[in-house]
């Protein structure tokens, strides 16, 4: 049988918050750092580019300046939870989140039983296709919902 999910991330931007984004991107950062051999040169400059962005984001996250311009006038908001929606950076860093999330649940899904056909993902719009036995359609549709809201 052919089961189809469409799901929305909810409020994506103001979802992700500051201390998320931090921990996932540099869980991914020290991922690369531990994929090469100690004190190489391909270590060491991902060790270097590891100590040079996070830094750089965390001071980002933490120091969200927006405005809207209104008249003539422009007026300032100190941003203080989850991404500011229409910021510069915000499509990148929600993107990238978005990115890391779904490569463990799609790995997760590799390595079980869970007969995937399709997934795809526009923004915040998410699409899964897959076919599954009729008497597992219960537990997979269980197993879905679990997975996209953790």
């Amino acid at each position: 049988m052919l089961l189809d999910f469409k799901a929305d991330v909810s409020k994506m931007y103001s979802n992700f918050s500051v201390s998320f984004v931090i921990e996932t991107i540099d869980s991914f950062l020290f991922e690369r750092v531990l994929s090469h051999v100690p004190n190489t040169p391909e270590h060491k400059r991902t060790k270097r580019m590891r100590d040079i962005i996070m830094p750089l984001m965390i001071f980002l996250l933490e120091h969200m300046v927006i405005y809207i311009e209104w008249k003539e006038d422009r007026i300032f908001y100190i941003h203080r939870q989850g991404l500011p929606t229409g910021g510069s950076f915000s499509d990148a860093i929600a993107i990238l989140c978005m990115w890391l999330c779904e490569k463990k649940l799609l790995e997760t899904w590799c390595t079980s039983n869970v007969g995937m056909q399709m997934y795809s993902r526009f923004v915040d719009d998410i699409s899964i296709k897959m076919w599954v036995a009729k008497d597992a359609v219960d537990d997979t549709i269980h197993q879905v919902k679990l997975a996209l809201n953790s």
